[in-house]
């Protein structure tokens, strides 16, 4: 499971939201888009990570940095973006 995903039902627990499609109405996008991210066929853009994060309660800098870390492959980078996930977050 992507950390979009993971963020999105972060948020939908935060605010009681009961559905993707009031979470996509949150989100000011469609249900079809967040049943796209639900099958990992897509992700958030960076201003819905902000969004999603503010909503659920999450550092929005702690969650860009979630999701960019998912796109790196190289065991080093992703061990720095880890150090500077804990810097941020502590």
């Amino acid at each position: 499971m992507g950390y979009s995903i993971i963020l999105v039902d972060a948020m939908k627990e935060a605010q009681g939201i009961p559905s993707d499609y009031k979470a996509a109405q949150a989100l000011e996008v469609s249900r079809q888009f967040i049943s796209a991210v639900r099958a990992g066929r897509k992700n958030l853009a960076p201003e819905q990570i902000v969004r999603a994060a503010k909503l659920a309660g999450i550092d929005p800098g702690v969650a860009l940095m979630r999701r960019f870390k998912e796109t790196i492959e190289d065991l080093e980078t992703r061990q720095v973006m880890e150090e500077m996930e804990k810097k941020i977050a502590s």
